[in-house]
């Protein structure tokens, strides 16, 4: 795998891949990760649709806010479902 060097980016997105492939599938760790992105995904989509009900400048704030997390949480969803998807049909 090719890392681009952004830095401190790359060092912790190195050892962050380092740790999750030293944990192992007997650690449940990516099923863990990927059950805390999906709660984490559901939790942001609710609450930036209860915000998006306010008129206020803060409610206005806090759904753009949501949604710069939003984003890669639903790619990650998307990939999850994915993974799962082609575990069931292999």
């Amino acid at each position: 795998m090719a890392m681009v060097n952004f830095g401190m980016t790359s060092i912790v997105t190195t050892a962050t891949i380092s740790a999750v492939k030293a944990a192992g599938p007997a650690a449940g760790l990516g099923g863990t990760l990927g059950a805390v992105a999906v709660v984490t995904f559901l939790v942001l989509l609710v609450t930036r649709e209860a915000a998006s009900q306010g008129s206020a400048r803060a409610s206005r704030l806090l759904v753009r806010g949501l949604t710069i997390g939003i984003a890669p949480l639903g790619l990650a969803f998307v990939m999850i479902a994915a993974a799962q998807l082609h575990d069931v049909l292999k």
